[in-house]
């Protein structure tokens, strides 16, 4: 189709000359002045109407032109939207860290989010704050709305976070509710906390913290929410599927807690 309609441009105008041509050889050949004004009125209909179907066709392929051109402006026009909503995101989760950071008076670091390695079974995050700027192995991982990991490894400008969604966190909580505690621990597909005993009174919706009982975390940090319970073979007990505040996903922007157990207490690294 392209290739008929270069051709058509670039020989529009001999093709016409060449049928006119013709008529004008006709008409010079015939002495009929009848025919003559005949042959006029033929010849100057052939002549529009070559030249309307000439029109037709350059307009006819100058349509898949524009279309192609309004197809490649809708395509730059959904880029820009979809980045346009990326922007509201993140301004939107830097809005809350902000907030959070002007309503809480605990001294914490404010990082993003450079790296996630994602795996089904260890996940792992990568800052970048590292020595330099204070952090120590050990401290928590938090975001405006609750946990998110641990520091697990540092260089002077980075460090590496060991998420809830690791394998080989074991982490002691409790229902904020009833003080029940328990250990939570990622399976791979969800946060379980196992071996509930089903006549302990738990519901879905129940708030999960960390536990004083903790040894690597600080007491009372919000992790989650009971979101199912599942009877195990026995049917003596219970696991709770938790719904963690975190999202590990789509969140770029975390806190450090500065923060360090001294003996059997957790105290707040102050500058």
């Amino acid at each position: 189709m392209l290739a008929f309609k270069n051709i058509l441009q670039k020989f529009k105008e001999y093709i016409i000359l060449v049928i006119l041509s013709l008529i004008s050889l006709v008409i010079l050949l015939s002495n009929n002045d009848t025919e003559n004004r005949k042959i006029s009125k033929i010849s100057s209909g052939g002549f529009i109407i070559i030249n309307s179907l000439s029109n037709f066709f350059q307009n006819l392929f100058s349509g898949d032109d524009e279309l192609e051109e309004l197809r490649k402006t809708n395509a730059e026009l959904m880029l820009e939207v979809n980045r346009l909503r990326e922007y509201r995101k993140e301004i939107q989760e830097l809005r809350e860290i902000f907030n959070y950071k002007n309503e809480n008076n605990y001294p914490i670091i404010p990082a993003r989010i450079i790296n996630k390695t994602i795996s089904r079974v260890n996940n792992y995050f990568t800052l970048n704050c590292g020595n330099n700027d204070g952090v120590g192995i050990g401290m928590p991982i938090i975001n405006h709305k609750g946990l998110v990991g641990i520091v697990e490894d540092i260089t002077d400008n980075y460090c590496l976070v060991r998420t809830l969604q690791n394998s080989t966190l074991k982490l002691s909580v409790k229902i904020q509710r009833t003080n029940l505690d328990g250990i939570l621990t990622w399976n791979g597909n969800d946060l379980v906390v196992k071996n509930i005993p089903v006549q302990y009174e738990v519901n879905i919706g129940d708030i999960i913290i960390t536990s004083d009982f903790s040894t690597i975390m600080p007491p009372s940090i919000p992790v989650g929410i009971v979101k199912d319970k599942e009877k195990n073979i026995s049917g003596l007990f219970s696991d709770l599927i938790i719904q963690p505040y975190a999202n590990f996903i789509e969140d770029n922007y975390v806190f450090i807690m500065k923060i360090e157990q001294d003996t059997n207490t957790w105290k707040y690294l102050v500058e």
